[in-house]
């Protein structure tokens, strides 16, 4: 198939690129733009360019431990990952862990002041949230429906601080 007839999936709009404004943005738009939300602002999120960096060396270095689970990260999982990782809500918090899991999924987490926040992201692009508090318990966690939730999810973990 010509590269110049084919069109790219909604699946695999999230590839970005660095604008001079120091603003990363979708580079391919295609038939996803009216879901896209707003893109994280570099200046805000310096951590960023090294977290997708990670992100892209762990997918990688995928490793099938026999007997202990296969940690190869599936492109879906890392599409969802890039994507939650560069909406404008995330800027706010500090840089994640990022820890791949048996079955194809990773989980992306942030602590402050003793507080939790994981997004577990799934094969199937599902992703859950859990967030605890300073003595470790869960005070909140349940599958995210969308990526408006999300920015109201990190607006309660930041009020918990």
């Amino acid at each position: 198939m010509s590269p110049l007839t084919h069109t790219t999936p909604a699946s695999y709009v999230q590839r970005y690129g660095s604008s001079t404004a120091n603003t990363v943005t979708p580079s391919y738009f295609g038939v996803a733009s009216p879901q896209l939300a707003q893109v994280a602002n570099v200046a805000a999120a310096p951590w960023l360019p090294d977290t997708l960096e990670e992100l892209r060396a762990l997918k990688a270095a995928g490793l099938n431990l026999p007997g202990i689970g296969d940690f190869t990260i599936t492109d879906d999982t890392v599409d969802r990952a890039r994507q939650l990782l560069t909406l404008s809500c995330i800027t706010s918090l500090p840089a994640p862990t990022i820890a791949p899991f048996s079955g194809g999924g990773l989980a992306l987490s942030w602590t402050r002041n003793d507080r939790g926040l994981v997004l577990s992201v799934y094969p199937d692009r599902e992703v859950t949230y859990e967030r605890s508090d300073a003595e470790h318990s869960v005070v909140d966690d349940d599958t995210l429906a969308s990526d408006t939730e999300l920015a109201k999810i990190v607006e309660r973990f930041l009020a918990s601080l």
